[in-house]
């Protein structure tokens, strides 16, 4: 849970982390997050963005796995609204990253921004009275 909100907060500050059918230049691979009009079946395009930050996460997962990441790094532009609360979370590892600081893999915000909310039920259960006298002392 710790990972997941960090990401979030990473993801809402800044965006720093895409297939062969994105855009692809001299500078890298661009791919594309439209969350209300994209499609999972597109190809991550401009014209075609994905849907899902997990999409975008597969088809960057598989440029780096195949070590296909070209010079400049992947760049993944994320716009619209993601609501973790009811989508789940997603989670980043180091197979999400680029090879070296020459092939980053970069997520940014779009021109119109992205919005992630989400918030997570904590059970009755896990609450339990404060008895510790430090805690006391500072609360």
């Amino acid at each position: 849970m710790k990972k997941t909100v960090c990401i979030l907060l990473c993801l809402a500050l800044t965006f720093c982390v895409c297939s062969p059918a994105a855009a692809e230049s001299s500078s890298g691979t661009a791919y594309y997050i439209d969350s209300p009009e994209g499609s999972d079946e597109g190809d991550g395009s401009a014209l075609r963005p994905f849907k899902t930050i997990e999409r975008a996460q597969r088809a960057v997962q598989e440029i780096v796995s195949g070590d296909n990441v070209p010079a400049g790094g992947v760049t993944v532009e994320v716009s619209g609204r993601f609501d973790f609360a009811v989508d789940g979370g997603v989670d980043f590892g180091p197979e999400d990253g680029g090879p070296s600081p020459e092939k980053p893999v970069v997520w940014t915000a779009g021109a119109d921004g992205a919005l992630f909310t989400g918030a997570f039920r904590l059970p009755a259960s896990g609450f339990k009275p404060v008895s510790d006298a430090a805690t006391l002392a500072r609360i």
